[in-house]
């Protein structure tokens, strides 16, 4: 049997040194993966971050989030936060992108939406729902939500670069940030790209409309992307670097990341003039095609 296939263990890869927080990226996780599930059957050499967490998903979500776990652990040196990366990892990696699982409670949305504009420092909002791809998509271009989240991201990420430039310890805060920020968004987009379409599609009957609903379904899968890699490079820096930066709240993209596991996409505030502004979220009407 050649080695490294599926069913055997790859020799020496279990005992692998914990590498550096700078060599973080898809040849070391697969590379790790490989010699704790060699049935994973990972290319290290060629798989990126989306296939990677896309052939985790053959395991339960325990399972993904205790490999995970252990890579940022055991198999990197000093990763800041590692275990709570690995899982939020794997819980980015279970979200059932744009498939509601039945009626939404508006309540469960408000909760979330106010609890994110809490910890941005933003007061409350009226809620807007959206049920049409393409109506999300050009409402999506109007949000004002985005400029709250560019700022709040960049908070973190400066952050984290100040921390690298006067940290003691061997951890390199940047790195830690870009690695987790690199891996949530790669494979959070390849999913929720995926899942899109087949949920545009199932639900958009004229021929035109479809074409026009799969190109707004591509890019609402894009942008949703974005807001849970930010939630994951968040967890990097929390507790040690955002309260010196003035942050003491908790992490703003998590309530983010929980609308999307019930199968919506936060949208943002619109219209951007402050007058009768809403936070609008889109909930597709799923429904599995069938062949």
């Amino acid at each position: 049997m050649k080695e490294g296939s599926p069913g055997e263990r790859v020799p020496g890869l279990e005992e692998l040194t914990p590498i550096r927080v700078k060599s973080v990226s898809p040849f070391s996780l697969a590379r790790y993966l490989m010699g704790q599930e060699p049935d994973l059957n990972l290319n290290p050499e060629e798989d990126p971050y989306g296939v990677i967490f896309q052939r985790l998903k053959e395991l339960p979500q325990p399972d993904q989030e205790s490999l995970l776990v252990g890579f940022f652990e055991n198999g990197v040196k000093n990763f800041p936060h590692g275990e709570a990366l690995g899982q939020k990892l794997a819980e980015i990696n279970n979200i059932a992108w744009f498939e509601p699982k039945g009626e939404i409670n508006p309540a469960v949305l408000h909760g979330h939406i106010d609890e994110h504009l809490s910890r941005l420092g933003l007061d409350p909002l009226p809620l807007r729902t959206i049920n049409n791809w393409l109506e999300a998509r050009v409402t999506s271009w109007g949000a004002a939500w985005d400029t709250s989240r560019y700022i709040a991201r960049m908070t973190s990420r400066l952050a984290a670069q100040d921390a690298s430039l006067v940290a003691a310890r061997e951890a390199a805060w940047d790195a830690a940030w870009g690695a987790a920020w690199d891996a949530a968004w790669d494979a959070a987009r390849s999913a929720a790209i995926v899942e899109a379409r087949v949920s545009s599609w199932s639900t958009t009957s004229a021929e035109g409309w479809l074409i026009m609903a799969l190109r707004a379904a591509g890019d609402i899968a894009r942008v949703a992307a974005l807001g849970v890699a930010d939630d994951a490079a968040w967890v990097t820096v929390e507790e040690d670097i955002m309260p010196k930066r003035g942050h003491n709240e908790s992490n703003p993209f998590s309530p983010l990341t929980q609308i999307c596991k019930l199968g919506c996409y936060p949208i943002g505030v619109v219209p951007k003039e402050e007058v009768r502004q809403k936070f609008a979220v889109f909930i597709p009407q799923y429904q599995k095609p069938r062949f």
